[in-house]
């Protein structure tokens, strides 16, 4: 995701929780790789998988950060980028061209390089007096001390099944009556349950089989417990989920034990079945089974299952049973593959299912790769047909197609599917649109335009990119302002509409355009509302100071607004960080 204010502290940006996570990955070294790239660093964070992690700067400020992990697919921080980020401190010793603007390098990375060092050259007794009283007076450290080092003559197991009961306490203390966990406690309730249950826990596993399952069976138990609780997620089960995914991983790698292996298959199993398909959670355990119990031994009773899967998906109706169908298809394919099945056995399995379209575009993959051209034009052809009521599929097949046509020296083909692409599937595709030109000399592609601009005028598609692409100013004008006046509402909207192209169409509407954000900004004025409303409306002033006329404007608003809206201290406070301005 890309920052909005690179200038600040990289740390600013993630939540208390996830720099936690991300610090002990990065104690842990969990950071793989780091590598330089032109703009910044790529590196490789080893959890439940290994994840790419990329980190661009500007200006010696980090801008944008991305990582492959489920959590960072909607844009957010996740641990694995605050890992790296401590991982690119330290190797750039203590901060050095990361610049922070407030001009210090990383706390954590260095207080723990201090800490290392002095604790280096203390005495040991004293180290000892320290360590032991600083257990003491921290309750849940001390039990995780106590789980991992001291082994009572009952075993530790007692312990490990303890944890049952600290997770309901936590449970009990982060809900309401009705047992639901409301936004305010959400965080904690996932932190609660990872650092004192989990990680707990993760400190327990030593490869023998009895503590190592009773292990298991507590998370699973924990697991199943925030699966069935009502909780105002923002996230946090996407953190949880991996928390444990990582410690069922770390139980496998340590234990070496099959028995313990097939015993956590069948109870993760149940667990899918228990939670339901529809649930993310449960979606997450599977594909966890998919890459750690799919070989050996494991195959022929996970083949067994997807088997039953699908027979079952296929007498369900409805988008989610499409799609589990799809998804346990696909990996009964690749068993399939794995276990050396017959390549007709395989085709044949592949025909079955043919109207899925994973299967189709896994078949397209490998007709690409394998450079077997009749066959793969044949099939995006075939595709586009099979998957017409789906215009995001058929797009991509037409996609694939121009590309291909192009690959192959086809300008004919390419001009004509590129056209429909244009017209018909991409409803408007700006790139697209300049891609096409270059097939018309300039008098063809005048009367291709109109004819282009009217088809995608009558299905509804906004054309305001496609006059600026051809800087028709006096076109592009007019469909703004006929679009703004039309509308009474979404005034914020618009005013962003008229910054997108205010620099093509100044100066030549200079006074049309000032006239607009006048208008946008009374009328966005005079409903009340919160501080970001407010904002909106200092943001849209702003605009107006840039033109000729606009201080004067904007000073005739803010006299008018000083009597008219002066019982809205929040309003009046916003606008006074105009008064300097005019």
């Amino acid at each position: 995701m890309k920052l909005k204010h690179p200038g600040m502290y990289w740390e600013n940006y993630f939540s208390e929780i996830i720099l936690e996570r991300g610090y002990d990955y990065y104690i842990c070294e969990h950071v793989a790789s780091l590598n330089r790239t032109e703009n910044g660093y790529k590196a490789v964070v080893s959890g439940t998988d290994d994840y790419t992690v990329r980190v661009a700067f500007e200006e010696e400020n980090v801008s944008e950060m991305s990582c492959t992990c489920p959590y960072a697919d909607d844009s957010s921080l996740c641990k694995h980028m605050a890992a790296v980020m401590y991982k690119i401190e330290e190797h750039n010793g203590e901060g050095e061209g990361i610049a922070p603007d407030d001009g210090f390098a990383s706390k954590h990375v260095s207080d723990f390089e201090k800490v290392r060092k002095t604790v280096a050259e203390m005495d040991p007794d004293e180290v000892r007096k320290i360590l032991i009283s600083i257990i003491n007076n921290d309750e849940s450290l001390r039990t995780g001390f106590l789980a991992k080092h001291y082994r009572s003559e009952n075993g530790i197991i007692p312990y490990i099944n303890n944890l049952r009961h600290t997770a309901h306490e936590i449970k009990n203390q982060c809900s309401d009556r009705s047992g639901f966990v409301d936004w305010r406690n959400a965080s904690a309730f996932m932190s609660r349950l990872t650092g004192e249950v989990i990680s707990n826990l993760s400190d327990c596993v030593s490869g023998e089989y009895d503590e190592d399952r009773a292990i298991f069976d507590v998370s699973l138990y924990v697991f199943d417990l925030y699966a069935n609780t009502a909780i105002d997620d923002d996230g946090q089960t996407q953190i949880f989920t991996e928390e444990c995914l990582d410690l069922w991983e770390y139980i496998l790698e340590t234990s070496e034990n099959e028995d313990l292996a097939r015993y956590m298959m069948d109870e993760l199993s149940s667990e899918c079945e228990k939670i339901g398909f529809e649930e993310y959670m449960a979606e997450e355990i599977d594909d966890f089974i998919s890459d750690h119990f799919t070989e050996g031994g494991f195959a022929a009773t996970r083949l067994e299952m997807i088997d039953a899967r699908i027979e079952r998906l296929e007498n369900e109706k409805g988008w989610h049973s499409e799609y589990e169908l799809s998804r346990n298809v696909m990996e009964k394919i690749r068993l399939m593959d794995g276990a050396g099945a017959p390549q007709k056995e395989i085709e044949s399995f592949r025909r079955q299912y043919w109207r899925l379209p994973d299967v189709r575009k896994d078949e397209i993959n490998r007709l690409e790769v394998a450079g077997e051209k009749e066959r793969l034009l044949q099939l995006l052809i075939e595709s586009k047909e099979i998957d017409r009521e789906s215009p995001g599929l058929v797009e991509n097949h037409s996609r694939r197609l121009i590309e291909y046509y192009k690959r192959e020296n086809d300008p004919k083909s390419a001009k004509e599917e590129l056209y429909q692409y244009v017209t018909s599937y991409s409803r408007g595709d700006s790139e697209a649109f300049a891609e096409l030109k270059q097939f018309y000399n300039e008098a063809e592609w005048g009367k291709k335009r109109e004819e282009i601009f009217k088809i995608l005028t009558g299905k509804g598609v906004d054309i305001k990119p496609l006059f600026a692409l051809e800087g028709l100013k006096d076109r592009l004008y007019k469909d703004l302002a006929e679009g703004i006046c039309s509308k009474s509402r979404y005034e914020d909207f618009a005013i962003a509409e008229i910054s997108k192209y205010e620099k093509l169409l100044r100066p030549d509407y200079e006074k049309e355009l000032l006239k607009l954000y006048i208008k946008l900004v009374r009328a966005l004025a005079i409903n009340s509302g919160s501080r970001k409303h407010y904002q909106k409306v200092v943001a849209g002033v702003r605009r107006m100071l840039k033109y000729d006329g606009g201080k004067e404007a904007a000073s005739e608003l803010l006299n008018a607004w000083r009597v008219s809206y002066s019982n809205r201290p929040a309003m009046q406070e916003e606008l006074s960080v105009l008064y300097p301005l005019v």
